[in-house]
């Protein structure tokens, strides 16, 4: 070897620059790769195996630096050229060159890859692994009626899913779910919902057309890309009307960062906004994990709930389970559990809605020790006094809830709070603004509906439901539920056998509504003979099958249907008196559907008994339905 030892030969032979420019080069070639995976949406593994080739590739190119020189004649070996032919310093003179015009590249590679959020796209378009929500159908041209408002509108699209695994789809999701609450916070922005927003995963819309359809002037659109321990979330902020792109940013982070990304998202959506925030209005959500595991587990249970069907509750309770397993602290997983359990047993399992409210009693009570200000063990508590018509405790719940900045949620329960309270014109009211906050949502369209019936107003029920055929979103066993009853309190034979079949059509698992399907089948070959309907149900009171509380509702319905308002108040008590937790709320026999019910003189006896006098009373409000006479003495209508 010559003089200078092994260092020196190793630079004699360019060695070290070749190397370097093998770095180079391999960066360039990695970035190039990385672009184009995002562009053509492919799987992440090209990336690695890209980057496995160019690993094995290093110690070959060590190799061939020591061994070869690349000569004009061509490479040869280096012992086969004579001292004073080798080239290896204008070779090294070219390795420089070439590495500064790479690094070049490569810093401008970086650029654009900061930078190509900016140019002007499509909304994301679908996945070969989209889900779709069940109840979706094809969007009308038709669009919601403008609503004009001084604050800022803002959607935020569903996030498409980049990763190599299309499993991962529901964390993308997730994550364009927690910046979307975490805006929702935000006191001075209007953001529309979840179910509304996320309509349009998966399709092809441009961003006009889906900014028009939910009324709205800004979109935060982006993709999320995890592998392993890394996750990459790149968001842009566009406003519509003038096609401008306000802000984007690419995240490059480790999963233990994630928290931390979502609320550094919000913070410069609102800056861009020129939104003020007020105390407490960002950061981390209350009851938020910091156990990424956890926090995975949650974003997959809620997006299994959100298929609203008996399987997808059941694994979406499970998956709640093992996250409040690792993080015991995880205060929000135990308040959603909680209210997963309740939402079981009183839509999907009646025969055993005791159980699951014991278990949800359990899980809100583990979440209130955790953090008895939430937002959602609060609206728990809410809800679990309207169950036991505790109205006066259950009202003031709501009162501060009002500060709550979750729009569509608040509305829709202060509704059937209202409803419940006999206040059907002020239940009215809080249906249509949760239907400004969803516009694609059918249910608190089809609540207004409801109410309109019970108000007498058909004609503007049956248009309300009319509504409901341009919007996407929805569960159609309510929907044909609450047609079903329309069609009977109006004595429609024909409109009701359609809407009953309509009903029974529906999965048997996602059949949500106050008709159990049992007893609906039964009535089909009855509806145009009273007096045997009327047979067939008393002895259906009697089998052992359906003493559940819950078909007190089914009983009571078919019953005022056929013309029997005393079985028809029997089941009204079965059903909100019984040792089962009731599953609708007392607003049902409002219903004019229960008009002759409403007149017998035990009919007050139900009232007395749900509290419903002493809260008026006490208030001063009567219910629209009922009216004090003279100091001890009230009638209903």
């Amino acid at each position: 070897m010559p003089s200078g030892g092994l260092f020196a030969e190793l630079r004699r032979r360019n060695v070290f620059k070749g190397s370097a420019l093998y770095l180079v080069v391999s960066w360039v070639i990695l970035q190039v790769a990385e672009l184009l995976l995002d562009a053509l949406a492919l799987p992440e593994q090209w990336l690695r195996l890209i980057l496995a080739l160019l690993l094995l590739g290093f110690p070959l190119l060590l190799i061939f630096s020591w061994v070869y020189e690349i000569t004009p004649e061509g490479v040869k070996r280096e012992r086969d050229i004579a001292p004073g032919e080798s080239t290896n310093v204008l070779t090294g003179m070219r390795i420089n060159l070439m590495i500064l015009v790479l690094m070049a590249i490569a810093v401008g590679l970086q650029v654009m890859d900061h930078l190509k959020t900016a140019s002007p796209k499509p909304a994301l378009a679908a996945t070969a692994d989209a889900t779709v929500q069940p109840g979706h159908q094809s969007l009308s041209p038709n669009t919601p009626p403008v609503v004009t408002t001084t604050e800022p509108t803002i959607a935020v699209l569903p996030f498409a899913n980049m990763s190599s695994d299309p499993e991962q789809e529901y964390f993308a999701d997730g994550i364009a779910e927690e910046i979307l609450n975490a805006l929702s916070r935000i006191s001075q922005l209007q953001v529309r919902g979840r179910t509304s927003s996320f309509y349009f995963k998966g399709r092809n819309e441009d961003l006009k057309s889906i900014a028009a359809q939910l009324n709205v002037d800004h979109i935060l659109e982006g993709s999320v890309r995890k592998s392993g321990d890394r996750v990459r979330i790149t968001v842009q902020l566009i406003h519509v009307p003038s096609d401008v792109h306000l802000w984007s940013k690419t995240y490059k982070e480790v999963l233990d960062d994630i928290f931390a990304i979502q609320d550094d998202i919000a913070t410069s959506v609102a800056s861009r906004l020129e939104v003020s925030l007020g105390v407490g209005e960002l950061g981390s959500e209350p009851g938020m994990t910091r156990n990424v595991s956890a926090y995975d587990l949650f974003l997959e249970a809620r997006n299994q709930v959100g298929y609203a069907d008996r399987n997808h509750y059941l694994r979406g309770n499970e998956l709640l389970e093992q996250a409040v397993d690792i993080d015991p602290q995880f205060a929000l997983a135990w308040a959603f559990l909680a209210n997963t359990y309740m939402a079981t047993g009183r839509f999907f399992l009646p025969d055993q809605a005791l159980l699951y409210q014991q278990r949800a009693q359990a899980a809100i009570s583990r979440a209130e020790q955790l953090d008895p200000k939430l937002w959602n063990v609060q609206l728990f508590h809410a809800l679990t006094l309207q169950t036991q018509y505790r109205w006066k405790q259950a009202e003031e719940i709501f009162q501060r809830l009002k500060t709550t900045k979750n729009s569509f949620q608040l509305a829709l329960n202060a509704g059937f709070l209202e409803a419940n309270l006999g206040y059907i014109r002020a239940a009215l009211a809080s249906f249509e603004k949760a239907a400004s906050a969803e516009p694609l949502n059918q249910s608190p369209v089809v609540l207004a509906a409801g109410m309109y019936t019970m108000m007498g107003d058909y004609e503007k029920a049956k248009a309300s439901y009319e509504k409901t055929e341009h919007l996407p979103v929805g569960n159609p066993s309510v929907l044909a539920n609450s047609e079903l009853l329309l069609a009977m309190v109006q004595h429609d034979s024909v409109a009701v056998k359609i809407a009953l079949e309509e009903f029974l059509r529906q999965p048997a698992n996602s059949r949500i509504g106050n008709l159990a399907s049992d007893f609906s089948s039964a009535m089909v070959p009855l509806l145009d003979s009273p007096l045997p309907a009327l047979d067939e149900l008393r002895r259906l009171v009697f089998d052992p099958r359906y003493q559940n509380s819950f078909f007190g509702s089914p009983i009571a319905i078919w019953a005022a249907y056929f013309g029997d308002p005393e079985l028809a108040l029997d089941g009204l008590n079965r059903l909100y008196k019984g040792d089962e937790p009731s599953v609708l709320p007392p607003f049902h026999m409002w219903h004019p559907l229960f008009a002759e019910t409403r007149r017998l003189p035990s009919f007050k006896q139900l009232v007395i008994d749900l509290g419903l006098v002493e809260y008026w009373r006490t208030t001063g409000r009567w219910g629209d339905f009922c009216k004090p006479v003279g100091e001890d003495d009230f009638e209903c209508h």
